[in-house]
């Protein structure tokens, strides 16, 4: 990987969801300014990693010391890094920081890529200590990068599946809504009764069942649930006068 190294900001709401999992998934926000990462470290498994950028300065066998000149200055710390996807990453903008604070990070930026070729080596071989499992010191000290290449493709497929801007509250509204009027309209075979059945994704017209929102998307497809169940508040809304079911 011949690509520059880089300083990104990572998405809190993506931390947050991996810090439910993996304590060890380093802090983000701070008082004083947001912790950033350094990447891409390498990609394995369709995951790309990222480690956080740190002012810790004492040289460790899972960190990779940043020198200006002779001095250290802070560290990359492998024993954190995490796999991000590219939507939850934005490059770091030091614009609006003191000129003695941008000098800095762009001397640390000019070090790291330097030796970026070191670096991503090192990365790699935490990685694989840590996944080996056959060294206390790497299990004990960094995140269970499995785990966390598992939960990454979780929030992916949460966010793949996440309806506009709808809350929970009202697509379930919706989908109690739907499942009582498919009730209604089976036990009173309307003339409605063929047409509602066939364009509602919470029934399933093969096995006459009801479904989930999760079974819902995957047979119907998103956009189609998402239609149908902004068509259902759009009639609350009418009904109401609001958008609130």
């Amino acid at each position: 990987m011949s690509d520059k190294i880089k300083f990104y900001d990572v998405n809190l709401d993506y931390i947050d969801f991996l810090k439910k999992f993996e304590s060890k998934v380093p802090d983000i926000k701070y008082e004083t300014r947001e912790k950033f990462v350094s990447g891409v470290l390498f990609e394995i498994n369709e995951m790309k990693y990222y480690a956080p950028v740190s002012s810790f300065k004492n040289k460790q066998k899972t960190n990779y010391v940043i020198k200006i000149g002779d001095y250290p200055v802070g560290s990359i710390r492998f024993s954190f890094m995490f796999p991000v996807p590219d939507s939850e990453l934005k490059l770091k903008d030091f614009s609006t920081e003191k000129a003695d604070y941008r000098n800095l990070v762009n001397s640390e930026l000019r070090f790291i890529n330097k030796y970026r070729d070191a670096i991503r080596k090192k990365a790699f071989e935490v990685y694989n200590l840590t996944k080996n499992k056959k060294i206390d010191l790497y299990t004990r000290n960094c995140c269970d990068f499995e785990l966390l290449e598992t939960k990454c493709k979780e929030y992916i497929e949460i966010q793949n599946n996440a309806l506009m801007d709808l809350t929970n509250e009202e697509i379930e509204t919706a989908m109690e809504l739907a499942y009582k009027q498919t009730e209604d309209n089976t036990n009173n075979i309307s003339f409605e009764f063929e047409d509602y059945i066939v364009n509602n994704p919470f029934y399933n017209n093969e096995t006459m069942e009801e479904l989930s929102l999760e079974e819902a998307i995957e047979i119907y497809g998103k956009e189609n649930v998402e239609h149908f169940i902004v068509s259902i508040i759009e009639e609350q809304s009418n009904k109401h006068g609001g958008r609130s079911l």
